[in-house]
């Protein structure tokens, strides 16, 4: 997990506009426990790692825990002053949630920037309630987001 946070930090500091921190997941659309999240942003694109903390299992008895990393594209943006909303598809490299998941999730997002360099997000992750999978508890997080 070091690895992949650096990897990050030394990407952002480079190409990205912003980096996203969630300590944890929080129970809204997405059910998904004790989710941290971190995310780097270039223009639509996006690097993002999530890392369970708590194990759960799928009905199917598919484990939930350990690090997915992912790539997403949000084209769709609306932005009002401070405000944006952002929406987008990701492949996951491993099947999210579990290995019953699937690759392909949607992603929502908005933020509301703060100051130039600092903003606050809320993104949720799904696989379209079920469109390619019945298992999907969905992830919400809360997070702090520093801009270059």
């Amino acid at each position: 997990m070091k690895t992949i946070i650096l990897i990050l930090l030394l990407a952002t500091t480079v190409n990205a506009q912003s980096i996203t921190f969630s300590p944890t997941s929080v129970p809204l659309w997405g059910t998904a426990p004790a989710t941290g999240k971190i995310t780097a942003e270039y223009r639509s694109f996006q690097a993002v790692y999530l890392y369970a903390f708590k194990t759960m299992y799928d009905y199917r008895g598919g484990q939930y825990s350990g690090g997915f990393f992912a790539l997403f594209w949000n084209p769709l943006v609306i932005r009002l002053n401070s405000f944006e909303v952002r929406g987008g598809a990701g492949y996951f490299f491993r099947r999210y949630p579990t290995i019953n998941g699937t690759h392909i999730n949607f992603q929502f997002q908005t933020s509301y920037q703060i100051t130039d360099h600092l903003g606050i997000t809320y993104q949720h992750i799904s696989n379209g309630f079920g469109l390619f999978n019945d298992i999907n508890p969905g992830i919400d997080n809360i997070g702090i987001q520093f801009s270059l």
